[in-house]
């Protein structure tokens, strides 16, 4: 019911020590079959993926110590190319842009963070282009955020970075891009694939700590449970048109006008019913206690001529007598 298109499935890995990387896997439906799918997990490192062969259902596990989500959130660690610096950056935030995105970053000049001048790092998109630089020299203080774009901050704590030393990440906006989970069953609120089968997850009505209300697994980040009331006022309706209030109002009136207008036209079809069956009844209709009475007087008036034909056949034979 929910056919599955060519992209990437985004992990969200967490470490024992908290902290996190994003890893994904390709899936083109075209070729690979769900056994194809749980080789390319199994690939991963720290997670785990089996498929039942006698159900043939996708099993998703990490290794003992790890978690994994399908949120898509910020990897707190970099990919890092070459780097021999001893201050690692870490990445924080939640990634807002529309679509998912690579960045990656290059470090300009030598030096002690917070402390060298001229010391900065400069942010390329995915086309090469510096979007960004940022100062990490005199100026900085060791270990705070600096914003970058669209909810991402990056922070290098106290020592020293090498210049041309070089390291990435990916910015997920759509964890998956596939439709997988939709079409596998998994991570879902909901059961069914209409509106006539359509119902709760049983695992979540059976407990509801399996409601995903945060992003990042901390019990205090409530922000998935906003971004799920928000989708109340949000137009995701009739091509991005209308809010599902709107639509079910649009729904009820459309039916509505229909059993209205169905009525109206039961109505009108059975006063034209009426009058074919009076047409039909003063044709063809025959009232049994009229027709008797009818019969009853044509009857008499039958009986009556028999008289009137009688007598004057007597007064005639009386005529011929007298003329003999």
């Amino acid at each position: 019911a929910f056919p599955v298109e060519n992209g990437r499935l985004y992990f969200s890995v967490t470490a024992p020590d908290g902290s996190r990387e994003t890893l994904f896997v390709d899936i083109d439906p075209e070729v690979d079959s769900l056994n194809d799918v749980a080789d390319r997990i199994n690939s991963l490192p720290n997670m785990r993926a089996i498929v039942d062969s006698s159900t043939n259902k996708l099993q998703i596990g990490s290794l003992p110590g790890y978690r994994f989500d399908f949120t898509g959130t910020q990897a707190t660690n970099p990919v890092f190319g070459t780097y021999t610096g001893s201050s690692s950056p870490t990445l924080s935030g939640n990634y807002s842009g529309e679509s998912t995105a690579d960045f990656s970053f290059s470090i300009v000049g030598s030096g002690n963070v917070g402390t060298t001048d001229g010391l900065s790092v400069q942010v390329f998109n995915d086309q090469g282009d510096v979007i960004k630089e940022l100062n990490i020299g005199t100026g900085y203080e060791a270990g705070s955020e600096i914003e970058l774009f669209d909810g991402l901050s990056i922070s290098f704590p106290a020592g020293d970075v090498v210049d041309g030393d070089s390291f990435s990440t990916t910015a997920v906006a759509n964890p998956d891009e596939t439709g997988f989970l939709s079409s596998m069953g998994i991570n879902s609120f909901f059961t069914g694939t209409d509106a006539a089968t359509i119902g709760v997850d049983q695992k979540i009505v059976d407990d509801p700590r399996n409601f995903a209300t945060t992003l990042n697994g901390d019990e205090a980040d409530s922000r998935n449970l906003v971004r799920l009331l928000n989708l109340q006022d949000a137009r995701t309706m009739q091509d991005g048109n209308l809010t599902f209030s709107e639509f079910l109002n649009d729904i009820s009136t459309d039916i509505g006008s229909r059993i209205l207008s169905d009525r109206r036209l039961g109505e009108s079809l059975e006063v034209l019913k009426n009058n074919f069956e009076h047409q039909r009844n003063s044709i063809s209709g025959v009232d049994v206690n009229e027709e008797m009475i009818r019969m009853a007087e044509f009857q008499k008036s039958y009986e009556a001529a028999v008289r009137v034909i009688q007598t004057a056949e007597a007064m005639l034979d009386e005529l011929f007598q007298i003329l003999r």
